[in-house]
């Protein structure tokens, strides 16, 4: 047991840092987001300039994107329609998708039923 004096001394944990708000995962996916429009830019600077994916990144123009996500791009190995095989809908239904719940969450434009089956 405990004495009371131990037990007063001891400053209570600090909070857990919380991952799983609203705010943090918009923060996380404006950073995904961010990452795959540098990328893509960083490609079509490669095609312009004739040039490889660490000369683009080494211009400090693509900032969040990396070499290796830059290279993907130019090798092909990333599709611009689907992220991977198994995945149901094309990156772009999943981006109407996400806008149209947002809008709906925060009580911009409610739904009806005819909206939701198209």
């Amino acid at each position: 047991m405990p004495s009371t004096k131990r037990a007063a001394a001891q400053q209570p944990a600090a909070p857990k840092k919380m991952y799983h708000t609203c705010a943090a995962i918009e923060e996380r996916a404006k950073g995904r987001l961010a990452e795959r429009q540098a990328a893509a830019d960083a490609f079509a600077w490669c095609r312009r300039n004739d040039k490889g994916a660490r000369a683009a990144i080494a211009t400090g123009l693509f900032k969040p994107a990396t070499v290796i996500m830059v290279r993907n791009r130019l090798n092909g190995a990333v599709s611009k329609v689907r992220d991977y095989k198994s995945q149901l809908m094309t990156n772009t239904e999943r981006e109407k998708l996400a806008t149209w719940l947002l809008e709906c969450g925060d009580g911009q434009d409610p739904k009806v039923r005819d909206c939701v089956t198209a």
